[in-house]
């Protein structure tokens, strides 16, 4: 009989602790499972980025049923302050992986709805917060991390490198050798260029010119339909003046429009860049 109520107690007791375990797994069940927040990657709290991201990128990792909404940027730590919005998410490469990301910083929309992207300024700091909504359609907002941008550089002066400049520079780049560059860059400029009748088909090429040229490595280039042509330069009586001739060819002068484009080129003695002036145009009426 002894032996019986121990048997019986001891079922009872798993009994219980069988209904207990069951209990609590149901519970398990029926509560809902607890949202996983978005992972935060960059840029990490407290960095400071450098000058030229003025678009930071914000990059984080999303759950399952997860949803960004807005990213906001805030001059105070309150986010009262909001200065800038990014809701155009997209990849981020970060960290040796892609993840979800957004650059686009705006600051509102046009009158088509589209936001209006806008850089953020160097040497200030920035508090950032991601907006999102959870499994449950909640809107829930990520810990407030802040970031710097750095102050911009110290920009050295072009005069600093001119002397290590050389040779003639082209295509998108050749405003470097006209006007005011030109004379950072060399010490010389074409301040004025005209043409000058002396007869019928006999012109003279004037121009005025500030620093040093070697006038005899200079030309002034007169291209047309007839072809291209390359006169030589000599000095004026005055200094920083120097013309060419040009005495037209049976070419040129049996063209039916006589169209003409001329400019000069002044070989600087300070570092050897090719100086140019402006292109002048000038049309020859027949008589």
């Amino acid at each position: 009989m002894e032996h019986r109520t121990r048997i019986e107690r001891t079922f009872v007791v798993l009994l219980r602790i069988s209904i207990v375990v069951a209990f609590a797994a149901a519970v398990l069940m029926i509560a809902p499972a607890k949202s996983r927040a978005i992972t935060m990657l960059a840029p990490a709290d407290g960095a400071t980025l450098d000058w030229i991201q003025t678009r930071p990128v914000v990059a984080f990792d999303v759950p399952t049923g997860e949803k960004p909404k807005w990213a906001l940027l805030a001059t105070d730590a309150a986010m009262t302050q909001t200065i800038r919005y990014c809701r155009v998410f997209g990849a981020a490469w970060v960290n040796g992986g892609w993840h979800w990301g957004c650059d686009a910083w705006s600051i509102g929309v046009d009158s088509w709805g589209q936001d209006i992207v806008r850089p953020v300024d160097p040497e200030k700091t920035y508090y950032l917060q991601v907006v999102y909504t959870d499994k449950d359609n909640a809107e829930q907002k990520t810990t407030v991390r802040s970031f710097s941008i750095a102050a911009l550089p110290e920009m050295g002066d072009i005069s600093d490198i001119s002397d290590k400049i050389w040779g003639s520079v082209y295509g998108d780049g050749s405003g470097l050798n006209t006007g005011a560059a030109a004379f950072a860059n060399s010490g010389l400029k074409v301040n004025n260029i005209k043409s000058a009748r002396q007869s019928r088909f006999r012109f003279t090429i004037a121009l005025g010119y500030s620093g040093n040229a070697d006038l005899a490595k200079s030309y002034v280039k007169v291209t047309s339909k007839a072809g291209t042509r390359y006169l030589p330069m000599t000095a004026g009586a005055s200094g920083g003046a120097a013309s060419a001739t040009w005495l037209l060819s049976r070419d040129e002068r049996a063209l039916k429009r006589r169209e003409f484009k001329y400019q000069a080129f002044l070989k600087s003695t300070k570092n050897g860049a090719m100086v140019k002036s402006v292109m002048r145009v000038l049309v020859i009426k027949r008589r």
